[in-house]
């Protein structure tokens, strides 16, 4: 449910499993529904107090991508995040800086307090100042896949090459998005199949059993897919990279 597509509090079944965005009326909606177990992909930080809630590892998310950047040798680090507002944003904040501290290292962050469309141009004008002054090469960590590729329109304009003076990292790995900035974003991939098995799972518990328990199980990273946007490529290997990117982009292209 969100905004668009309220959740119906006249429909009450036996279990439900669902994802809980952020407008409250669907919160408080779903809050009075009495079924037994939820799948919480959750944007606003509350849990439904009488339910399971499966959710992601914000941290883990934040400290893979810490370690991943620490594994390439980088001495800058900044983080991107959509909105201060946002637990995620936050959870994947702390994941990454947490890390960067155990190894003596500080990021530079840049996160807006809200995230609202009066605000656009402002955050876009922030942004760009924000690029201007980083030290290269900079490390980049986004919140999201969506951030990250607000953060390769502005280096664009900004001419700041990526990967070799900014290498950029997202989450989710959304393949509207990855397959087509430019250059490709590497992003971290969330255990999505394993979050929908456990629901499934836990949904088959509670009706077996015929007992709900309140819990909260977290759900961790699967993988990270590099590409182009942190790869390293140096000679003929960019000189391939680039030449599969081209056609993959056109591959549909009519005068190809």
């Amino acid at each position: 449910p969100d905004e668009t597509n309220p959740f119906d509090p006249s429909f009450c079944p036996d279990g439900l499993i669902c994802g809980l965005h952020d407008d409250q009326a669907n919160y408080s909606a779903i809050t009075k529904c009495q079924a037994r177990v939820f799948f919480v992909r959750r944007t606003n930080g509350k849990i439904i107090p009488h339910a399971t809630s499966i959710l992601n590892d914000e941290e883990a998310i934040g400290k893979t991508a810490a370690h991943y950047f620490i594994a390439k040798k980088f001495r800058n680090f900044a983080f991107v995040g959509a909105a201060s507002c946002f637990p995620w944003t936050m959870g994947r904040h702390a994941g990454y800086l947490s890390v960067l501290k155990q190894k003596g290292f500080q990021s530079i962050d840049f996160i807006p307090r809200t995230r609202s469309k009066s605000e656009v141009t402002t955050h876009r004008r922030e942004l760009l100042g924000w690029l201007r002054s980083l030290r290269t090469p900079s490390a980049v960590f986004c919140d999201c896949d969506h951030s990250a590729q607000q953060v390769l329109k502005a280096a664009a304009e900004l001419h700041l090459n990526v990967p070799e003076q900014l290498s950029v990292l997202g989450v989710d790995n959304s393949m509207a998005i990855c397959g087509f900035t430019n250059p490709p974003l590497s992003s971290i991939l969330p255990d999505f199949e394993s979050a929908g098995m456990t629901a499934a799972k836990e949904l088959e518990r509670i009706f077996r059993t015929k007992r709900t328990t309140k819990r909260v199980i977290l759900y961790s990273v699967k993988e990270l897919i590099e590409r182009q946007s942190t790869l390293d490529l140096k000679g003929e290997r960019r000189i391939v990279e680039i030449a599969t990117d081209y056609i993959r982009r056109n591959a549909h292209a009519s005068d190809m």
